[in-house]
């Protein structure tokens, strides 16, 4: 995009357990063809001493008064990557929630959920 980007976590939290339903992306879906979100699975139950969801807030500088559209490629980029790891299972992770702005800060944030492969033993 021809200038610094940057995406970081502001949080990371975790459920366990975690029983409901998996990510179902606000935001469009451009592959979709059409704009509407896609369908996730249904989350399998874990054990109670497990924690095999995480939540994490991400945030970005807002390009978008740079390049249109700037954003959306900046957090589909990291969905496409996460559900790429092998660390999470591609069909339950991906983004939850809306984009929030922050004009004062220049910045926009976003929610991810990714459910991992091989889930922590507390």
């Amino acid at each position: 995009m021809k200038t610094d980007t940057g995406v970081w976590i502001e949080q990371f939290l975790t459920a366990s357990p975690r029983t409901d339903t998996a990510p179902t992306s606000a935001f469009p879906n451009p592959s979709a063809g059409g704009g509407a979100p896609a369908a996730a699975p249904v989350a399998p139950a874990t054990a109670a001493d497990e924690v095999a969801w995480i939540t994490l807030v991400c945030r970005g500088i807002n390009l978008e008064n740079i390049i249109a559209g700037a954003n959306s490629t900046i957090y589909y980029g990291l969905e496409h990557e996460l559900k790429e790891s092998p660390m999470f299972e591609a069909g339950q992770t991906g983004l939850k929630g809306n984009v929030t702005p922050d004009e004062a800060t220049g910045t926009f944030s976003f929610p991810v959920v990714v459910r991992l492969k091989h889930p922590l033993k507390l």
